[in-house]
């Protein structure tokens, strides 16, 4: 906890308002219990993880933070993480279970940060509601225990609002004033390090700041400089470590595009309906408090900042609409600070402000049950775990492979390793195809041939039950069907392993002997006649 959060518990426990730390120890019982039961009940790592945990597996054995020495790039984003990662897998903990309780511990952490800084501003009942919302939020709870940074991002973003607008307060004495800006500049050095764009958003926060808040224009220019610094220094390592200045999924896999503010908008409906009700009520609060109130509170004026340059930057990129609101995690806290900080001053009827409260208690109870709620992908994820250990165990070390999903099946497999969606992949990940459909497919498996690649997947969940030489249904497979059909040094192969539909590749015929367990495909009634 930072000197600004230990201001507040000291305030509290001076003011007579002693029951904050009993609060805080009740709601870190409570939200971890919760979080880690619900990572139990979904039991869902997501494939993205396990890009990064080949990282980590491959700089435990000495080789670098890399994919692996036939493509040495960074295929993941979040240099800290993956290196946390690394210390406690160092000390003898699974690296699946050191992500798993990080992104615990970091979920809890984000809650507490809201509570704290919306306790001087919210009565009991309204800040429980501001913290059950976060902690049942079903991204927050999903990506809690999903192998990512997502929790370490939103604890450290939290904690950079907090730490800025206390600095910008007027209450507030020099010296902590003095502290409460170092930690803000640490933190906007470290930022780039968990995330790329979140000093990019952050500063979005700062600008709306130094617009807005008087007070604040002589104190923050050092904490810009900070953010801006932590971003060279990113490039830096970047270039030095790998050659290039940004990791490979960061510079190849979102592309700005007019389709995007729609793809936004369905991303937003699908993953997070509930972000569209919050955002009416802001901005009725808006209406009512912007001039009197929000440029006066230097937390609500940044977390609002914040709020608009992300949302910015989703609708310019289109969001993830394959990441299950991942993104929306880090957008929904900053709006409940916003509310939070604000509502306080705006007159409601006795009525209304009842409604509100049981309207949000039910959303509350509707998000867990969600939150709860299987999800979707684990099928083909535990099918793609199996796949790898099967090809773990029936092919030779030196046998090279090509794969579409990049995560479960290349860590479990232990091979070398083209990505087929460009993660991993400098010149596929450049391909000017838009990513994932049939021209892309087959573009990207012409480059893994050329590699010399020995066996090469049809795989995008899990393997076709069709056979894809007749008939295929996703984009991307089809393409990578195609391309294959023209190479006749490739066979198609299949391979039974004990989980769902077989596996089925297409293995070049020299390199047969480092497969063990394939059954060739029977020829097409075209390629008899």
């Amino acid at each position: 906890m930072s000197s600004s959060q230990h201001s507040v518990v000291a305030s509290a426990k001076s003011g007579g308002r002693r029951q904050l730390p009993l609060l805080l120890s009740s709601i870190l019982i409570v939200v971890a219990v919760w979080l880690v039961a619900a990572g139990r009940q979904l039991d869902y790592l997501a494939d993205d993880a396990y890009i990064l945990f080949r990282h980590v597996l491959q700089h435990r054995r000495g080789l670098g933070m890399i994919w692996d020495v036939w493509h040495p790039v960074q295929a993941h984003s979040s240099v800290l993480w993956a290196y946390l990662l690394r210390l406690l897998s160092s000390l003898g903990l699974p690296i699946e279970d050191a992500a798993r309780l990080l992104g615990t511990c970091f979920g809890v952490l984000s809650v507490l940060l809201v509570t704290v800084t919306l306790w001087s501003t919210l009565n009991l009942k309204r800040l429980l509601v501001a913290v059950a919302l976060l902690a049942t939020f079903p991204p927050l709870v999903l990506w809690s225990s999903a192998g990512l940074e997502t929790t370490l991002a939103l604890c450290l973003g939290l904690h950079f609002v907090s730490v800025v607008g206390r600095a910008c307060e007027k209450s507030v004495s020099p010296p902590l004033q003095e502290a409460e800006l170092l930690t803000a500049v640490l933190l906007g050095v470290v930022s780039p390090l968990v995330r790329p764009d979140l000093p990019l958003q952050l500063l979005g926060g700062l600008c709306c700041l130094f617009v807005w808040n008087a007070r604040a224009r002589r104190l923050i220019p050092v904490v810009v400089v900070s953010c801006m610094m932590g971003i060279l220094v990113y490039i830096a390592l970047n270039r030095w470590s790998y050659g290039v200045s940004v990791a490979v999924p960061v510079a190849t896999k979102f592309r700005i595009e007019p389709r995007n503010v729609l793809r936004f908008g369905r991303y937003v409906l699908h993953d997070a309906p509930q972000l569209v009700l919050l955002w009416l009520i802001l901005a009725a609060v808006l209406r009512k408090t912007w001039r009197s109130e929000l440029i006066q509170d230097p937390v609500a004026l940044l977390s609002f900042g914040t709020l608009c340059a992300t949302l910015a930057e989703l609708s310019l990129l289109g969001g993830d609409e394959l990441s299950r609101g991942r993104f929306l995690i880090w957008p929904f806290a900053c709006t409940l600070l916003v509310l939070g900080r604000l509502v306080v001053t705006v007159r409601i009827p006795k009525g209304t402000r009842n409604g509100v409260l049981l309207s949000l208690l039910a959303l509350c109870v509707s998000q867990s049950a969600w939150a709860l709620a299987p999800e979707g992908d684990a099928p083909c994820s535990r099918w793609r775990k199996s796949a790898g250990e099967w090809l773990h165990s029936h092919s030779a070390p030196d046998a090279t492979i090509a794969v579409a999903p990049a995560g479960f099946i290349p860590y479990f497999a232990d091979r070398k390793t083209v990505d087929l969606m460009g993660l991993a992949h400098q010149k596929i990940g450049t391909l000017p195809m838009v990513r994932g459909s049939e021209p892309w497919g087959f573009a990207a498996t012409e480059i893994a041939i050329a590699e010399g690649t020995c066996a090469i997947l049809l795989v995008v969940c899990d393997s076709p039950a069709e056979d894809p030489r007749v008939y295929c249904e996703h984009p991307t497979l089809r393409g990578i069907a195609s391309s294959i059909k023209s190479h006749p040094e490739y066979g198609f192969y299949r391979a039974d392993i004990g989980v769902g539909n077989p596996l089925r590749l297409a293995v070049r015929r020299d390199c047969l002997s480092l497969f063990q367990g394939l059954s060739e495909e029977p020829p097409l009634r075209s390629e008899v006649r």
